[in-house]
C-alpha cells in the first residue's frame, strides 16, 4: 500500500480514532484527514510547524483560493486543537526540554480563522491561558522563569523579547 493507499482503506473500517504518523504535506492527505472527522473519527495527524497560526496558514495554502472557504468552513467544524512543540537546550546544556504551544478552538478562534484573521490568534490565547491556551512565548517564559532554559537561549530561540524576560 502507499500512503494514500492506506489512509483510503483505514477510512473503509471507519475508526474510533486514528493517529497519523506521517506529516501532512498535501491537499489529498488534508482531505482525507477532514474526511475521517467528519466520519466521526477523532484524528490526531503531524503538520511540521513552529505555532497554532502557522499551522492553519499551511493547511489553508495548500487550496486554491476559490475552495479555501469551504476548506476553512470544513476545519474550523474539524479542528478540536492544536499543540505546537519544540525543543530546546537546557539551560545546563545537558539535554533539551519541551516548549509546548496549546491552542484549542473555541467559538472565538474559529471565527478568527473564518475571517481570516489568524494574526490575532496569539494575542487571544494570551488573554484566554485560564480556559487552557498557552502560546509558546508563555511556555518558553515559565521555562526562562523556572531557570530551565537560559535568557539567551530564549532569545536566539526567538520566542521572547528582552523586554518580556526582564518583567
Amino acid at each position: 500500500y502507499s500512503y494514500r493507499e492506506g489512509l483510503q482503506s483505514i477510512l473503509q473500517e471507519e475508526p474510533d480514532a486514528l493517529f497519523i504518523g506521517e506529516e501532512l504535506s498535501d491537499r489529498e492527505s488534508i482531505l482525507m484527514v477532514l474526511k475521517a472527522v467528519e466520519m466521526g473519527s477523532l484524528v490526531f495527524c503531524f503538520l511540521n510547524n513552529s505555532d497554532s497560526r502557522k499551522a492553519i496558514k499551511k493547511i489553508l495554502n495548500f487550496f486554491p483560493k476559490a475552495k479555501r472557504q469551504e476548506i476553512t468552513r470544513r476545519l474550523c467544524a474539524a479542528l478540536k486543537a492544536i499543540i505546537a512543540q519544540k525543543l530546546i537546550v537546557k539551560q545546563d546544556k545537558k539535554g533539551q526540554i519541551l516548549a509546548t504551544e496549546i491552542m484549542l478552538n473555541t467559538m472565538e478562534i474559529t471565527e478568527l480563522i473564518k475571517t481570516d484573521r489568524t494574526g490575532e490568534i496569539y494575542s487571544f490565547m494570551s488573554e484566554l491561558r485560564v480556559k487552557g491556551m498557552k502560546t509558546m512565548n508563555d511556555s518558553i517564559y515559565e521555562l526562562v522563569k523556572e531557570k530551565l532554559i537560559s535568557q539567551d537561549t530564549a532569545k536566539e530561540a526567538g520566542f521572547i523579547t528582552p523586554s518580556v524576560i526582564e518583567s
